[in-house]
Formats: C-alpha cells, sequence, structure tokens
C-alpha cells in the first residue's frame, strides 16, 4: 500500500512537471506583439500625417485577452485577435463612424482588418510586418 502511494505521489509530480515545460498557446513571437504599433506603410506606401485624417493609424494588441484596439488615424477601432507562430486572425471588430474627408489609410486598413482571413505576420527589430499571400501589406513601428 504504501509503494503504490509512492508511486502514484510520483506519477503526479512527473505529470505536473511536464505539463508545466510544455509551450502555452502565447509564444515568444507572440508576446512581442504586445503594446502600441505606429502604422509605417500600408500597400507599399510610406504613410504620411497629412493623409490619416488627424493621427497617424496605430493597433495596440494585448495577446493575453486576445485584444486589439487602435486607429484608423480618424476612426478608432476594436476587437478580437486570435495569434498562432505565423498568423494572426482578427474578429469581433467594430469602428466608431467619424467622417474624416482626408482619412486616406482608412479603408485599406479596415480592408485587411475585418476580414476573418488571417493575416501573415513577423515581428522583427521593433517592426511588425503583416502580409497577405506571401505579399506585405502593413508595416508597423514599436512605440517604445
Amino acid at each position: 500500500m504504501k509503494n503504490t502511494k509512492i508511486l502514484l505521489t510520483i506519477s503526479l509530480l512527473i505529470l505536473l512537471f511536464i505539463s508545466g515545460c510544455t509551450s502555452s498557446t502565447t509564444g515568444v513571437q507572440d508576446t512581442l506583439l504586445n503594446g502600441k504599433w505606429v502604422l509605417q506603410t500600408i500597400n507599399n506606401k510610406e504613410v504620411v500625417l497629412e493623409k490619416t485624417g488627424g493621427e497617424i493609424p496605430y493597433l495596440d494588441f494585448n495577446v493575453k485577452l486576445y485584444l486589439v484596439t487602435g486607429s484608423t488615424g480618424c476612426n478608432v477601432l476594436r476587437g478580437k485577435i486570435y495569434v498562432n507562430s505565423d498568423e494572426i486572425t482578427f474578429s469581433e471588430m467594430s469602428m466608431t463612424k467619424i467622417f474624416c474627408s482626408d482619412a486616406e489609410y482608412e479603408v485599406p486598413i479596415t480592408g485587411f482588418l475585418f476580414h476573418s482571413e488571417p493575416l501573415g505576420y513577423k515581428v522583427n527589430n521593433n517592426v511588425l510586418t503583416f502580409t497577405k499571400k506571401d505579399k506585405v501589406v502593413m508595416t508597423f513601428k514599436k512605440q517604445l
């Protein structure tokens, strides 16, 4: 009986140790997404303030809460994110509806974020690159 208890205890400890060593759904690359990212380019065009609607567009990620907030330059947006090692899916996206005649980037930004199709992503040297079908569609710089 005593040997059975010892064997059971050791088995439970091994099981706890092994489960603690497995990676979580949030990897190193994923946690690099956390924080505010300012739009640098969209569709290979450099972003300029005069065409934004008031402010440079940005995204702010909280991977642990599966949340993204941000701005298109004119309107505020928010939604859920689902991240794996090389793709991110935006869902349940919503946005305010303020009219800004000079918000040139709003339509392409929402075109990429408000569809359920995943985007490829990579973080390198504080630059976040989104791709669609292996083509770069947006780049963001980490705001430190």
